[in-house]
């Protein structure tokens, strides 16, 4: 009986901890239920769901940075940051949003600004958690650790609360989530630690209760959120009721009328598209006919509920027009192409009215007439979400006898073959203008023909084609250069021990069409692109690749290597990436004693441990490199970008002076430029405020969310010139992986383990030396007698460009779930480590050193890095007697 009764709390515990991270009826009927796509853009862990009239979707999400809204399609429309991790929010019919941030609830509006508080005196919440406004504007706030359930008016005042702790009816144990029955006007709460739901009218007086503990129909393990159906009559009634529940995975549809009916099950335990993973909301869309639940995989997981409903599409519909030649004789001209399953399709020609073409299958088709001269057909896809996709061509109806097909307009061969119509009898000639050169011709059939031109020009070629007296020009233009690419980055073979390296170019190409660094494309302003690259330990091969439009490629590839144990080198002047109208830079910074300073391959001056140079520029992008050399013999290279441009504004961001990871959840940035200038700054392509002073200016980046920022600083002076520096910064809040994977005995000679690529590994022991380890191809091994490290005090440490750390001990090489230390596996720790996996607490090293456990491979502990809420199981399942590891 105890162990069970320990099962039972345990459960309960675990799943009130992955929330809070977060009647009249007629009779019912089981709802048709389709598995729509899931939203996940932005994403991370979402622990409760709203919507507005219009259908908007309003996620609370703690790590992904506030309350993320989407459109009612699943659209990312934005995100309302908030001061602390959320864990609820409530949409009222005016647009006002209520967002539980714990101690209290702030109440914004449609923009994010937060306009009052609620949680002051009377209404102190100690853990506020649902959220549900009524027909009146009336706020209601669930307290979790109070076990009540808090009043406000419209307009945020405290009005009362209601409900104290205990099993019998009225009173709650844990309450989580809260819904507004509109019909009977009462209020459904989610008694989560009873099992049960609640009904209280909205003074709150306790009605009814609708299910009891327990696993099974209309039994609640452990019910998280509530929401309500409605018939779409002109005075509307209850139709269903849906119960999340968090620990069965699943979600309950109701009838309920009375104590409640079970309808049916939605979802079920799983990690899959439909399935449920300790589900920690639910709310109806009554705008798309659609039930949405919290996942914590990372998703909001969307259920169509009958056959009206909106389905989830944010993407375009896919649409083609097959090529049209540039000129016809024939006024009646079929069209067509592809278009996506489901779509509909319309034709405009010449700015007249659209008219339906013909689908069928994946495949459109429409018969257009033109006009004598020149014709512009518009074809537009609208799919079942609203999504449009349109493309366009232009056709010229020729009056001549004889017309040309498709001409490609861009090649990189000087040959070309052209084809078209003519009218039986008719003789054509081909002329290239450009050259004076004429094409043979010849005539397949006898309304037909078709010329193959030889020694194309360089660049634009116009081909003049006659025939019967007329005559029509087309342009065909010829690229065989492939883009000219300057590349700034780390000289091949060179080793650093700067691992977050910055890679700048320049390109050159009439025609470009993109740049990639490893595989990742560079976006090009101004014929700059930029790219951060982070080093593995030992050789990385750093790929530039530049193409154009006509198919011509360049590339630039180059080896280089990092090493931990090389010298280090500060730079402090110029910043990476200045854009200078001067063409003389000094350089200067400073190394440790005993180390020799080369700038592009000259002596730098010393002067004690600080060092300079001053180097000449050329006009456009410059690479300075700079090496170390110590006197072991180890040399380390760095490098700084210089653009050398005299007409453009001068521009340098100096903090950071250059690429950067950081851990931080924002990032002071600062600069300087020229009077007279003006700055503006985007980040991910947002827009970020910008505050100057003088020549100076500054800024916060933002980095709520993990990833990378490509940040862009433009400076323009009153002339319209303008200079770009760009600066990659990547949020990184995660340590890297560590294993120790040996010994096999308890006094070892010789440790191995893993470790992420791209980490520096170091061990140091009681006496305080530091030795680092070689960690090539994300592994390591470390011989502690070579090193004269203790093996009863070693300790490894991998630490990643951000600066997070992970450490590890032979005693303690792998995380065994005590996550509070004290010597046992319990429900304590489970609570714990489950604060950190839905973001209520911030984790430690500690956290990761006993908790990040799983996943599971072979049966064997192989932390990822993250504590998530597979570590929650795993250590939950070891607490109980079920650990299996």
């Amino acid at each position: 009986m105890k162990e069970s009764f320990l099962k039972r709390f345990t459960f309960k515990l675990v799943a009130l901890l992955v929330v809070c991270a977060g009647g009249n009826a007629l009779a019912s009927t089981p709802p048709q239920v389709t598995v729509l796509p899931a939203i996940t853009d932005g994403i991370s862990t979402p622990v409760r769901i709203a919507t507005d009239t219009a259908g908007s979707i309003y996620v609370a999400d703690p790590r992904g940075g506030g309350i993320l809204k989407y459109a009612g399609t699943g659209k990312f429309l934005q995100v309302l940051a908030t001061a602390v991790p959320p864990q609820g929010v409530a949409v009222a019919t005016n647009g006002t949003i209520a967002v539980g941030e714990g101690t209290f609830v702030a109440l914004l509006d449609q923009s994010g600004k937060e306009v009052r508080r609620l949680g002051a005196g009377d209404g102190q919440f100690r853990m506020a958690n649902g959220i549900v406004f009524d027909d009146t504007g009336r706020i209601y706030v669930v307290d979790s650790l109070d076990n009540s359930v808090q009043v406000f008016s419209a307009a945020g005042d405290y009005v009362t609360r209601f409900g104290v702790q205990g099993g019998g009816s009225g009173q709650l144990n844990m309450p989580t989530g809260i819904a507004f029955e509109k019909v009977a006007r009462q209020l459904a709460v989610a008694d989560t630690l009873n099992g049960r739901i609640q009904f209280f009218d909205t003074n709150g007086a306790y009605q009814r209760t609708v299910g009891s503990f327990g696993s099974g129909p209309l039994k609640l393990t452990f019910p998280v959120g509530v929401t309500f159906e409605y018939t779409a009559a002109a005075v509307p009634a209850v139709s269903r009721m849906y119960v999340a529940d968090s620990f069965q995975g699943n979600v309950q549809v109701l009838d309920p009328t009375g104590s409640g009916s079970f309808l049916s099950f939605v979802g079920g335990y799983g990690t899959g598209n439909g399935q449920l993973l300790t589900p920690s909301d639910v709310a109806f869309d009554a705008v798309g006919s659609r039930l949405l639940a919290a996942n914590a995989v990372g998703s909001v997981t969307v259920f169509g509920i009958g056959n009206t409903f909106i389905p989830i599409d944010t993407v375009p519909p896919v649409l083609t027009l097959n090529p049209l030649p540039p000129s016809t004789i024939a006024a009646s001209q079929t069209i067509g192409g592809s278009v996506e399953a489901g779509a509909t399709v319309t034709v405009a020609v010449n700015g007249a009215a659209a008219t339906p073409a013909a689908v069928s299958g994946g495949n459109w088709s429409a018969t257009v007439s033109l006009a004598p001269g020149a014709n512009t057909i518009v074809v537009k896809a609208t799919d079942a979400a609203g999504n449009v996709s349109t493309v366009s061509a232009s056709i010229t109806l020729s009056i001549t006898n004889f017309s040309i097909d498709t001409v490609p307009g861009l090649i990189n061969v000087p040959s070309v073959s052209l084809t078209g119509q003519r009218t039986a009898g008719v003789t054509i000639t081909v002329v290239n203008t450009t050259s004076g050169v004429a094409g043979s011709v010849s005539y397949p059939t006898s309304t037909t023909w078709r010329s193959d031109l030889t020694g194309l020009s360089e660049g634009d070629n116009i081909i003049s084609v006659n025939g019967g007296g007329n005559s029509e020009n087309v342009t065909v233009t010829v690229d065989t250069q492939p883009p000219a690419l300057t590349v700034s980055a780390l000289p091949a073979g060179s080793t650093t021990s700067a691992r977050f390296q910055n890679v700048t170019i320049r390109v050159a190409d009439p025609h470009l069409d993109k740049v990639t660094v490893n595989g990742t494309a560079a976006p090009v302003s101004g014929g700059l692109a930029t790219a951060a690259v982070t080093l593995a330990n030992g050789a990385s091969t750093i790929t530039v690749v530049a193409s154009d439009k006509a198919g011509n490629i360049t590339t630039d590839t180059r080896s280089v290597s990092f090493d931990s144990t090389v010298p280090g080198i500060a730079i402090a002047a110029p910043a990476d990436g200045l854009q200078t109208r001067t063409p003389v830079v000094e350089l200067s910074g400073t190394v440790a004693a005993n180390t020799t300073v080369m700038v592009n391959g000259a002596a730098a001056l010393m002067n004690g441990t600080a060092w300079s140079k001053r180097v000449t520029l050329n006009p456009g992008l410059n690479t300075v490199t700079v090496t170390a050399s110590d006197l072991s013999g180890k040399t380390a290279t760095f490098k700084r970008s210089v653009v050398y441009e005299a007409a453009l504004p001068q521009l340098a961001v100096t903090a950071p002076a250059e690429d950067t990871a950081t851990a931080l959840n924002s990032l002071s940035v600062a600069g300087t430029t020229e009077t007279g200038v003006t700055v503006t700054v985007t980040a991910n392509g947002r827009s970020i405020p910008v505050t100057t002073s003088g020549t100076g200016f500054s800024f916060t980046l933002p980095l709520a969310v993990e990833g990378p920022y490509a940040v862009m600083v433009t400076a323009s002076d009153a002339a319209g010139a303008t200079s770009v520096v760009k600066r990659n910064v990547t949020g990184d809040r995660t340590p890297p992986l560590l294993l120790i994977t040996s010994p096999t005995v308890p006094v070892p000679t010789v440790i191995s383990g893993a470790a992420d690529r791209d980490a520096t590994v170091t061990a140091t022991d009681q006496s305080g030396t530091a030795t680092v380890i070689p960690a090539v191809g994300g592994t390591w091994s470390l011989d502690l007698t070579a090193a004269a490290l203790d093996p009863a005090t070693v300790r490894v440490t991998a630490v990643d460009a951000a600066g997070n750390a992970m450490t590890r001990t032979i005693a303690a090489p792998l995380p065994n779930g005590d996550v509070n230390g004290d010597g046992k596996v319990n429900i304590a720790d489970v609570i714990e480590i489950l604060k950190v996996a839905v973001g209520i607490v911030a984790p430690t090293a500690s956290d990761f050193a006993n908790g990040d456990v799983g996943p599971l491979v072979n049966g064997k502990v192989w932390p990822d890095g993250r504590i998530d809420l597979r570590d929650v199981i795993l250590v939950l399942r070891k607490a109980i007697g079920n650990g299996g590891w």
